[in-house]
């Protein structure tokens, strides 16, 4: 597990002026990149080239940070002797591993903002997370096991604590990711918190992609998530990707649920986009990578080309955060059966729970390098307790990738500048390691083969039918025992995802002293609220604050 630093933010005390920041791309040890999803099921493989960091100032010691949209804790490794201990511990669990130790308050600095009295773990150095580094969380107070621990204002996570101080600030926190290898972009990149990036003024025109909310039972599980449209994903030949999603309380059954998060590296889709995506490519193949596990590996003169769409608006995906050079991560050697060099696809298969899931894909860095996003909390007041001026948190995306500049920049990084893409062309759609399609006759006999079962299992199901009618009846008798809870809101808790590249936070063990409290409980005031205007009744609420 590589160490881990997170950026601090900051309080506005008095101040009605956002905040910018730098922030720094560093490549990670690929050995340490190996890690499975929470519930046990099959192992994904997160593979990061890059993470973002930036320093910040706890108690008067600088620590070096990992900035993380998808959590919202702060640890630190190393002892901070200007702090006070509130007498309670907590952690965050990891597929392989994880961090725990007691919770403490300090002060939290940046560039002369201040947070006064900012809860974080404090971590015991060691050599997966070396002193001085850590990781800040951005995400909002509903997902932080520092919040469920405390149960009080305290706990607060570092963006609400600096929205709730300064009121006059806009809620939202905006990403702007640099490329690696990129000709002519820069690599670094910002992150702004109240404010937007000069330049980039244009995404307040950019659609709202309104945050899909979670059943009550699994608000620890809100993340931003929005919907992909209804053909959605455009592949490598320019059609839609079909997509089916697994979400079973979607607003839309014809769109996907994203969830957009600056921890990952690489992209996580469900194994049919994986491979819709790349195995269209000759000499694409489903490989075994020694420190990454089964990896879609594409030659890397080829250029893919996919693109998104939210809201009617497209995003092209840079050619070069397609697929990923193996060296940026250490990894020598890659090549497929023939012999080919080849890259990394960084849309990776991803493995879900078999029922409760909450989201269909995660939209990591390879996403978020051709966007300026914008992650809005919704607005807050003063005390935390008036929720009528608290809007629905939203996503807005500016498309930053130049389809004609980006192919210029693929040729001049992996084709060394002699463009060789005109002679490339796709094999058959197929949905398995390899390319091509089957002889004709092949697909008649297999339609002569289910149309005959099909009539079979016509006939089977009339007869079972006709005897299950004449041996019991067909409904559920008053006298029978009724299912024991709503499964609505209580289906099985989908696998919580990894944020920073080689992490997956979870609460699953009782790191707190005291009793977890129910994730309808995690909320800024006892005040019950709505969510897009819907009634307390209903299956949903608003845990971004609203409450």
């Amino acid at each position: 597990m590589a160490s881990k630093a997170f950026l601090a933010l900051l309080c506005f005390a008095g101040y009605s002026s956002g905040l910018q920041l730098k922030i720094e791309g560093r490549r990670t040890r690929h050995e340490l990149l190996r890690r499975g999803n929470i519930d046990g099921t099959a192992a994904l493989s997160n593979n990061a080239d890059i993470s973002y960091y930036t320093n910040l100032t706890l108690g008067g010691e600088v620590f070096t940070a990992l900035i993380d949209t998808g959590s919202s804790d702060l640890w630190v490794a190393g002892s901070i002797t200007d702090s006070v201990d509130t007498g309670s511990s907590s952690g965050v669990s990891y597929a392989v591993g994880g961090v725990k130790g007691p919770i403490k308050t300090s002060t939290l600095q940046f560039s002369g903002y201040t947070v006064q009295e900012q809860a974080f773990l404090q971590v015991t150095p060691d050599s997966d997370n070396k002193k001085g580094t850590g990781l800040l969380g951005l995400g909002p107070t509903s997902g932080s096991n520092i919040y469920a621990t405390l149960n009080t204002s305290a706990g607060y996570a570092v963006l609400d604590r600096i929205f709730l101080q300064n009121t006059s600030t806009s809620n939202y926190l905006t990403v702007l990711l640099g490329r690696t290898q990129d000709p002519t972009d820069v690599f670094p990149g910002d992150i702004s918190i109240g404010e937007l990036l000069d330049g980039y003024s244009n995404v307040e025109s950019e659609p709202k992609l309104e945050v899909t909310v979670v059943p009550v039972r699994e608000s620890s599980d809100q993340h931003f998530q929005v919907l992909l449209d209804q053909n959605g994903l455009l592949g490598p030949d320019g059609q839609p990707v079909s997509i089916t999603t697994e979400v079973d309380q979607t607003s839309n059954s014809k769109q996907a649920t994203a969830v957009v998060d600056t921890g990952f590296s690489m992209s996580q889709v469900p194994k049919s986009v994986a491979d819709a995506i790349y195995s269209r490519f000759s000499g694409a193949e489903y490989h075994n990578v020694t420190g990454l596990g089964e990896v879609w590996i594409v030659p890397c003169d080829e250029e893919v080309n996919i693109t998104f769409k939210f809201s009617g608006n497209s995003y092209y995906i840079h050619p070069l955060d397609a697929t990923m050079d193996a060296s940026l991560m250490g990894i020598t050697d890659v090549v497929n059966s023939q012999g080919q060099s080849s890259c990394i696809g960084s849309f990776q298969p991803i493995s879900f729970a078999p029922s409760g899931q909450t989201y269909d894909m995660i939209l990591g860095m390879s996403f978020l390098r051709n966007v300026y996003a914008v992650f809005n909390f919704g607005d807050f007041v003063a005390d935390g307790n008036d929720t009528t001026n608290r809007g629905d948190p939203y996503l807005q995306f500016l498309s930053t990738t130049d389809p004609t500049e980006a192919h210029s920049d693929f040729v001049a990084v992996r084709l060394k500048g002699n463009d060789t893409t005109g002679g490339q062309s796709l094999n058959g759609a197929t949905s398995s390691g390899s390319g091509g399609g089957l002889p004709k006759a092949v697909y008649f006999g297999i339609a002569a083969g289910a149309l005959g079962l099909g009539l079979l299992l016509m006939v089977c199901a009339f007869f079972m039918n006709r005897r299950r009618k004449q041996s019991k009846p067909s409904y559920r008798p008053i006298s029978s025992p009724s299912p024991p809870v709503d499964m609505q809101l209580n289906a099985a808790s989908p696998p919580r995802y990894s944020v920073p590249p080689q992490y997956n936070y979870v609460m699953s063990e009782p790191y707190h002293d005291q009793p977890q409290m129910p994730a309808q409980a995690q909320v800024y005031d006892p005040q019950p609220g709505t969510y897009g205007h819907m009634s307390s009744t209903q299956y949903y609420h608003n845990t971004w604050g609203s409450q």
